[in-house]
C-alpha cells in the first residue's frame, strides 16, 4: 500500500521552502518560482487558500 502526499496549499509549500533556505527568484503569472542552494527550480503554482493537486506534487 503506497502513502499519498498530503494535501498542502501554496502557503504551507513556501513557508516550508523558505525555511529550508529556497529563494523566490521570479514570479511568472499564477507560478512562484523558487531556487535553493545547489540552484535547482521548485515551481510552486499559486493560488491563495486553494490546495495544489496530487498531480502538482512530486518528490
Amino acid at each position: 500500500m503506497s502513502e499519498e502526499l498530503p494535501r498542502v496549499t501554496a502557503d504551507k509549500v513556501i513557508k516550508v521552502l523558505e525555511h529550508i533556505g529556497s529563494v523566490l527568484v521570479h514570479q511568472s503569472g499564477s507560478h512562484k518560482i523558487y531556487k535553493n542552494k545547489e540552484g535547482v527550480r521548485i515551481t510552486v503554482p499559486y493560488h491563495s487558500g486553494k490546495i495544489i493537486k496530487k498531480h502538482s506534487q512530486r518528490c
